[in-house]
């Protein structure tokens, strides 16, 4: 390279940050779970991935990726296949996100069967 272009290159210190912020406080937890509307179908939904997310520490993509099958809900068991890591990894259902997935799921089947009676739709939904 170049010994005059390098010479004009300031030299830059980079200073390493001692904490990052990779955390929420429970302050700002508390303030997120409290700002969700859960009478909307969209505000269950995001209690649901909320709670996942804080109760367990998952990453946003496994969340998203989770289907109703990774969930044995006779054993209490989320089965979860990590997008990073490539590790399957088992986790405990907690009962408040269990029953924040239910209130989910079940808002989803009054609505679906609402709009179905409107629409003079018969279809068979299993959950």
């Amino acid at each position: 390279m170049d010994k005059e272009i390098v010479s004009c290159i300031p030299d830059i210190k980079y200073i390493k940050n001692k904490k990052l912020p990779s955390i929420f406080t429970s302050g700002e937890i508390k303030r997120i779970v409290s700002s969700i509307d859960c009478n909307s179908a969209l505000g269950k939904r995001a209690y649901a991935m909320i709670m996942l997310l804080i109760k367990y520490g998952l990453r946003s993509g496994d969340v998203v990726n989770l289907k109703f099958e990774d969930i044995d809900w006779e054993n209490k068991i989320i089965r979860i296949s990590q997008n990073k890591t490539k590790r399957d990894i088992k986790i405990l259902l907690l009962p408040e996100v269990g029953n924040a997935i239910i209130g989910c799921l079940f808002f989803v089947f009054i609505t679906i069967n609402y709009l179905c009676q409107i629409y003079l739709i018969d279809i068979k939904v299993v959950i």
